[in-house]
């Protein structure tokens, strides 16, 4: 969970999506890089000195 009042939208610029589309990645490939990224996030943020109470990631 981020902190109080912060939070990001990361919503991708429609050409981004466009791309994807011509990646030959399997779905569960793209979840599983997806999730990766998520983690990574939390251990850069840990290493900038920004504290993560509850750590969540909450793909809908």
């Amino acid at each position: 969970m981020t902190q109080p009042g912060l939070f990001f939208d990361f919503t991708p610029d429609p050409k981004v999506l466009i791309a994807l589309t011509h990646t030959p990645m399997l779905p569960l490939d793209a979840l599983c890089e997806l999730l990766d990224n998520a983690i990574d996030s939390f251990q850069a943020a840990k290493l900038t000195g920004i504290r993560i109470e509850k750590p969540l990631i909450s793909i809908e």
